[in-house]
């Protein structure tokens, strides 16, 4: 039950291919070697100042730096909440959503599912068959 649930999981939550280990490797080399980058241009920011000025003002320098550049991708990483979403006009179409509830209906989880239903019937189609036959499975003991 666990092995059809494990290789239905990327299906029902939309997940991107899988890569492969020789990608994957190479993601871990770059970004292995963008961080060494980074640590050997900080430190040879940091020799230079503190060749030319002191030591004191290198540390400065280099703590402006990193506060600045943290601060940086803090702020441009940070999610933004965006406005509710309305139904979808082909929704109302749905022989099955004049069934839901109109105080449902209007939660903005509810209206971001149905607009992901509307987007993408064939994975959402998809998807309510796998959850139904393993929530089936599940109830009624059968392998």
């Amino acid at each position: 039950m666990y092995r059809i649930i494990a290789l239905l999981a990327p299906i029902i939550m939309r997940a991107g291919a899988h890569r492969s280990t020789k990608t994957l490797g190479l993601l871990l080399t770059g970004g292995f070697l963008v961080i060494l980058g980074i640590f050997l241009v900080t430190s040879a920011a940091f020799v230079w100042i503190a060749a030319k000025y002191s030591v004191d003002v290198a540390f400065l320098c280099t703590g402006i730096l990193a506060l600045l550049i943290g601060g940086a991708v803090f702020y441009y990483t940070r999610k933004t909440k965006t406005g509710t979403i309305a139904i979808p006009e082909g929704m109302k179409d749905d022989p099955l959503a004049r069934y839901i509830p109109e105080s449902v209906a209007r939660d903005p989880i509810v209206k971001k599912i149905l607009a992901q239903i509307e987007a993408n019937p064939l994975e959402a189609s998809a998807a309510a068959v796998a959850l139904g036959t393993l929530i089936s499975r599940e109830l009624f003991d059968e392998e």
